[in-house]
């Protein structure tokens, strides 16, 4: 594994050098809009999309990779957020200035050059302060999570008995909406019904998971928290009922299942 890796990394730095990319001066050209710009870093892109966009497409049906058997670990996050936001201006902010990305970043430490060592230091430098900031956001999740009371997740599964994940109630806006803590990814789009403190799993309601966001990474003292986002689901319950028989839950209780 470790050498497949190894040959992914110096074909990936080979393209870098090819392209051009590598060159600030080059870069700097393809973002000048207003100024002598130079489209051709254009065509590495549009180059490297069009290599990747069948493998990409195959691989996300994959739950293991072929040549090495691993589990597929794609990214989950669909949500387009604050956070991402921010950093995608800064992140062009620095590439804008600079001309030198993360990537490139790597492949220039070859060159010895003083202005290229510089700015690595500067972008480990950045990378350190960013995830102290972020263990220290997440472990002060992790210490209010515990003071808020356990809930459970059960996942409707067909014939088989519902799985229950543990979290604990972050936020809960009336009775549609609900914010919780999490150490298991949840997918958005999944189902689950919400056993809230004093409920029984009658009067346990389906939810909806709309969006999930990372408190920090594996690993971390904050045990990866999550942020889970959940509304209620407006959508008729589908498992079956047993022939014969009926709802035995006034309907208003029934109301709250479905």
């Amino acid at each position: 594994m470790n050498a497949v890796a190894l040959l992914c990394g110096v074909v990936f730095s080979l393209g870098l050098l090819v392209s051009g990319m590598v060159e600030p001066a080059k870069v700097i050209g393809f973002l000048d809009l207003a100024g002598h710009w130079d489209p051709s870093l254009a065509f590495v892109m549009l180059g490297a999309i069009a290599t990747n966009a069948l493998p990409m497409r195959l691989a996300m049906r994959r739950q293991r990779s072929l040549l090495l058997h691993c589990p597929m670990e794609l990214p989950k996050a669909t949500q387009i957020t604050g956070r991402l936001i921010a950093g995608s201006v800064v992140f062009g902010v620095g590439w804008g200035l600079s001309g030198i990305c993360p990537g490139p970043a790597l492949v220039n430490l070859g060159t010895a050059q003083p202005d290229r060592l510089l700015f690595f230091l500067c972008m480990l430098a950045g990378m350190g302060g960013y995830e102290l900031w972020n263990r220290h956001v997440s472990n002060h999740r992790a210490s209010a999570a515990q003071t808020q009371p356990d809930v459970q997740l059960l996942a409707e599964i067909a014939d088989a008995q519902p799985a229950a994940l543990h979290a604990r109630l972050a936020a809960r806006c009336g009775a549609g909406q609900l914010t919780l803590f999490v150490d298991t990814p949840l997918r958005v789009g999944e189902r689950y019904r919400v056993l809230l403190p004093g409920q029984t799993a009658a009067q346990a309601r389906r939810y909806v998971v709309q969006q999930v966001r990372p408190g920090s990474r594996e690993g971390d003292a904050a045990r990866a928290i999550l942020l889970a986002y959940l509304d209620a689901d407006a959508t008729p319950s589908t498992q079956p009922q047993a022939a014969g028989t009926g709802s035995a839950m006034p309907p208003a209780q029934e109301e709250m299942v479905r």
